[in-house]
């Protein structure tokens, strides 16, 4: 009778209940205890069957209400951290989206890369990326060289994040003028 005591007071109740018994709600654990073992058809090892039947039963049903409030929870946080969500944090985006560009794109460097192309491919990066064309300057700058940094800080405040703007700036830094196509071309 002692595998009585490992069932919860539910589990008492409905057990009693499937026994034919009327077990009345504010009754006691002993009081439903008496009532099982007074029943007529109480056998103890049928008893017993059907008590580790009912635990086992709510076990599972609390199991499967844990792992939909899981699913409903990793949906929400799943639906938040897309850059589609309404309740994203916008600043956890942008920080996200310069990561993913400094993995993506190696550092400007001045001496030995062509500005035309690195920006055609930055372009292109930041397309795939899906990152937003008013946070292309906010993904340049860590990847440019200080002195590039310093010419893009001296830009009107209206034109800091417009990045075509940005862009033609760069193009007219670098450009190319006879000196050093022929160093480029003795370099080759």
């Amino acid at each position: 009778m002692t595998f009585l005591a490992k069932g919860k007071k539910c589990d008492l109740i409905a057990l009693a209940t499937e026994m034919g018994e009327e077990p009345n709600p504010d009754m006691n654990i002993m009081g439903l205890k008496a009532l099982k073992t007074g029943s007529q058809s109480y056998e103890e090892e049928f008893v017993k069957g059907m008590l580790d039947t009912i635990i086992s039963s709510r076990k599972e049903e609390a199991e499967k209400e844990e792992k939909k409030f899981q699913l409903e929870k990793m949906r929400n946080e799943a639906r938040m951290a897309t850059p589609n969500g309404n309740l994203v944090d916008e600043r956890q985006v942008h920080y996200n989206s310069r990561i993913e560009m400094s993995k993506a794109m190696p550092k400007f460097d001045a001496k030995e890369s062509d500005i035309v192309l690195y920006m055609s491919l930055f372009e292109r990066q930041a397309k795939r990326l899906k990152i937003d064309p008013s946070d292309w300057v906010s993904c340049l700058i860590p990847l440019m060289p200080t002195e590039i940094v310093e010419l893009v800080a001296r830009v009107p405040e209206e034109e800091f994040f417009n990045f075509e703007y940005i862009k033609g700036i760069l193009m007219k830094k670098f450009k190319l003028n006879a000196e050093g196509f022929r160093q480029k071309f003795v370099q080759h």
